[in-house]
């Protein structure tokens, strides 16, 4: 009987530290989270190789509940290697440990397996429910638009919107990063496209800026809020939109390219061409991990398998373009997005000075577009444009009220691209948001929600920025007068 409970003591023990960090993480991201799947998923192949390893050391020692608590606090201490900055010191206290584990009697160490149980086990499931009980209340947005019965014009046969995420204007990037614009430019103008070199978004967080395109009209007013419970804005961005819905009532299907941002992972679409295993959940869970160096070394950013998959996914389209139905594809491509960890053809650099690396981040991020861009037909809308600019001012991390005039032109300023079929009217501003409505309303027949043309500086406690103050600030970045 003695065995029995001994091994039931061991697997608890063991399934406890495989599933401490996924379960952590799984709280951390309550609201926010599109799937536990794949931080479950972690756990059991964390209790798969945990478990092969208690047999071989029990086999070895025939000290079942030693050998599990030992391995234990193995898997526990490589999850969160982050944690010990000496890993000398960590080796010899795993070795004293096992030491002693061996060396205890057995209610001892019964007594310290149930201690781990539920430290490990039973508090992670427990501050999974708390958070899902706290911050209830989603990121408060603004009344949306009623979703409407539409018709397609006749115009569009397909739409192409693309995300370039933290790339900023073609003015700002030579200005300021010394990017030379021109082979982009050229490129683009060569196939056909509205080239706008200052075009502005209005709002300075990928959060509110995508849902904001995706509903027509600015999602989110000036106030008190807290951004901790985003689902409000993540169903948006993962498909539940009007743009998407009013397509679909059109005849419209719905393509959704993940770029691996669960943020804008796939939730409400036709078709998902989804993003690679090593996505934003997967990296951050192993970011704390022995493991962590390595895959910085290899990928630099989880951007750069996302965006460059993207951008494969996008182009596997092709034949989409071109088949006489309606289509729409969302693709969400995280480079030129901090950090800036490759060169000029997207192969990952070691680490170095990021504003140094911003020019070849972005000639990379061009290389990405130039593909993508020469999928459109005559009949193709295509929206190519940057949610928000770069923030190597470190605007984010102060209060709205204390921008300086540049950090506003850096984050607000963004890059912009488009090409319509002909008899398509032209936007009303040159904001990515108003290039999206004049997109939408060309391809079906809609009723647009009013987009009052303000900015937004933040997400908690956002504040509007004056419209004299913003207006000289497109003049003076225009003019090459502002600079960082």
């Amino acid at each position: 009987m003695g065995n029995r409970s001994h091994r039931w003591l061991s697997v608890a023990v063991l399934t406890a530290a495989a599933f401490y960090r996924p379960l952590t993480f799984w709280a951390d991201n309550a609201w926010d989270l599109s799937s536990p799947l794949k931080p479950l998923t972690l756990g059991v192949i964390s209790a798969v190789v945990s478990y092969l390893l208690f047999l071989g050391l029990t086999r070895a020692t025939r000290q079942a509940l030693a050998a599990a608590a030992t391995v234990a606090v193995a898997v526990l201490v490589v999850m969160h290697w982050n944690l010990f900055q000496y890993p000398i010191l960590v080796v010899a206290l795993f070795v004293v440990f096992a030491l002693l584990a061996t060396r205890l009697g057995e209610s001892t160490q019964r007594g310290v397996v149930y201690v781990l149980v539920a430290v490990f086990g039973l508090a992670p499931l427990v501050q999974v429910v708390t958070a899902h009980l706290r911050d209830t209340e989603p990121y408060p947005i603004v009344d949306l638009a009623s979703r409407q019965e539409t018709t397609a014009t006749g115009l569009v046969e397909d739409i192409l919107f693309v995300v370039v995420d933290g790339y900023p204007s073609l003015t700002l990037a030579e200005e300021w990063f010394g990017h030379d614009p021109s082979d982009i430019e050229a490129h683009l103008t060569g196939l056909g496209y509205e080239v706008i070199e200052t075009g502005w978004t209005q709002f300075t967080f990928t959060g509110l800026s995508v849902p904001s395109m995706l509903e027509l009209q600015p999602i989110a007013a000036p106030g008190p809020t807290s951004y901790r419970n985003r689902s409000s804005v993540f169903r948006i961005m993962r498909g539940d939109s009007l743009v998407a819905s009013s397509l679909r009532d059109a005849g419209f299907t719905y393509f959704h390219v993940e770029g691996g941002w669960d943020g804008s992972s796939c939730g409400f679409s036709d078709r998902c061409l989804s993003a690679p295993w090593f996505d934003e959940t997967m990296w951050l869970l192993l970011g704390t991990s022995l493991f962590a160096n390595w895959l910085t070394e290899r990928h630099g950013s989880f951007h750069v398998p996302g965006t460059l998959h993207a951008t494969g996914s996008v182009i596997s389209l092709r034949d989409e373009f071109s088949d006489g139905n309606h289509d729409y594809v969302f693709a969400h491509l995280l480079l030129p997005h901090e950090p800036y960890v490759v060169d000029s053809e997207c192969r990952v650099l070691p680490p170095s000075d990021e504003v140094a690396r911003i020019d070849a981040q972005l000639t990379c991020v061009d290389g990405q577009i130039e593909e993508i861009a020469g999928l459109a037909t005559s009949t193709t809308a295509v929206l190519i444009v940057a949610d928000h600019g770069p923030h190597t001012l470190s605007q984010r991390f102060i209060p709205a009220a204390e921008w300086t005039d540049a950090q506003i032109a850096e984050r607000f300023s963004v890059f912009l691209t488009y090409r319509y079929p002909n008899g398509c009217a032209e936007p009303a501003a040159p904001t990515n948001l108003e290039v999206m409505r004049a997109v939408v309303s060309c391809a079906i027949d809609i009723e647009l929600p009013p987009n009052h043309g303000r900015y937004l500086i933040g997400a908690d406690n956002p504040e509007w920025v004056e419209p004299e103050r913003m207006q000289r600030i497109q003049v003076q970045l225009e003019a090459g007068s502002i600079a960082p």
